[in-house]
């Protein structure tokens, strides 16, 4: 799934939701209102019911069902009507509905002691008041009716907010797929830049949106970082191979070269051992080269943290110095340390012993290469210089 289809989908479902809940609030509120006022229309019409039974009883016992509920204010005939005595006693009943509504002396309790009440059993809305001993002997009614016209507002509401949800949903579909298409557009266009570029191209690829100042310009410099970190690293292992190259043809040379020499003619053992020995001698320095290029890979690669340990520098020259001279007996390579220097640890560093050797076989490698006599003097001394080649 595209990201885009994401955050639609994610959008969607939370105005979906938000609007759902903001709807069904309003028709709560609405519903609660109509239920209000109709109740307060049926304690109305309950008073005046009241006061015409007791002003004209037989006046409203004579009267059929529906003359004797009367009809509402909004053109409703009520479908309950019962009066009862201060003793509870039912003085009057008229019921068009089926019986739905059950009165007993509990209810009837009730309402006396809150003075009135209301209530709704199924379709049925009912409110009932209670008069004052004082007033009508204490006369309490009764009145229950079915809101129809107000049920049809509520029907023709919730229908609305329904359609108006539904709207409220696919337009939020459509303008947040287009909303996220349009904000993923610099990203799309990234992707397009990049499978553009051909392979021979990618090192000098760098994306221009580096410039803005959001999250694309963020992602963008990021990107150029990373090209640049890579061209670094191809320039590095360009470095590395033509190193290795000039560092591993050389003595390979030369060993092929003095083979060569040998296979010409028969030899002395004697002769046979020497030229081994010689080559074993170059073996020894091609392996030493190989190490070091291995060294120097690991460093540029960052592979490897240094090992800092205690070092007793004077020692470390000494076996560099007797490597030299095992490998080397050619070559004159002194070692003075400074005699003024004292206590035990007059030259201790800290430092990667391996990597220390290393440097210091480059230096004198490269002091014998590059001079006309074989001679190489080390001098050790204490202070910031500690010495010299």
């Amino acid at each position: 799934m595209t990201i885009r289809n994401q955050l639609s989908r994610t959008l969607l479902g939370l105005v979906a939701g938000v609007l759902g809940l903001v709807l069904l609030g309003v028709y709560v509120q609405v519903e609660r209102q109509r239920r209000a006022r109709y109740e307060e229309g049926l304690r109305l019409r309950a008073y005046a019911e009241g006061v015409r039974f007791m002003e004209s009883p037989g006046e409203v016992a004579a009267l059929g069902p529906t003359q004797a509920l009367g009809v509402g204010s909004e053109g409703e005939s009520p479908r309950f009507l019962a009066l009862y005595s201060i003793q509870n006693q039912l003085l009057f009943l008229m019921d068009s509905s089926h019986g739905a509504l059950r009165v007993d002396a509990e209810m009837l309790d009730r309402i006396r002691s809150q003075g009135s009440g209301s209530g709704k059993v199924g379709d049925l809305e009912w409110a009932a008041l209670a008069f004052g001993r004082e007033q009508y002997n204490g006369l309490l009614v009764v009145l229950g009716g079915v809101d129809e016209i107000g049920r049809q507002q509520g029907g023709r509401l919730a229908w609305i907010l329904g359609i108006g949800w539904v709207l409220g949903v696919v337009m939020t579909w459509f303008l947040s797929y287009g909303f996220a298409g349009r904000a993923l557009r610099p990203v799309s266009h990234l992707l397009d830049r990049v499978d553009d570029v051909q392979s021979e191209q990618a090192l000098q690829f760098n994306l221009p949106e580096a410039d803005r100042n959001d999250e694309i310009g963020r992602l963008a410099r990021k990107f150029n970082e990373l090209m640049d970190r890579l061209r670094e690293a191809l320039g590095t292992r360009q470095q590395f191979l033509g190193l290795a190259s000039h560092q591993l043809r050389t003595p390979l040379a030369s060993m092929k070269t003095e083979m060569e020499v040998l296979l010409r003619q028969e030899r002395s053992p004697e002769a046979y051992r020497a030229a081994l020995v010689g080559l074993l001698q170059r073996l020894d320095d091609l392996n030493s080269t190989a190490q070091r290029l291995l060294t120097l890979v690991q460093l540029e690669a960052g592979g490897e943290a240094l090992r800092s340990t205690p070092l007793a520098l004077d020692e470390v020259l000494l076996e560099v110095q007797a490597w030299w001279k095992r490998h080397r007996p050619d070559a004159d390579v002194e070692l003075h340390l400074d005699e003024q220097a004292e206590g035990a640890d007059r030259f201790a560093v800290r430092g990667d012993e391996e990597l220390l050797k290393t440097a210091l076989n480059n230096l004198i490698e490269n002091a014998l290469k590059y001079s006309e006599d074989p001679w190489v003097q080390l001098n050790l001394r204490q202070g910031p210089i500690f010495g010299h080649a």
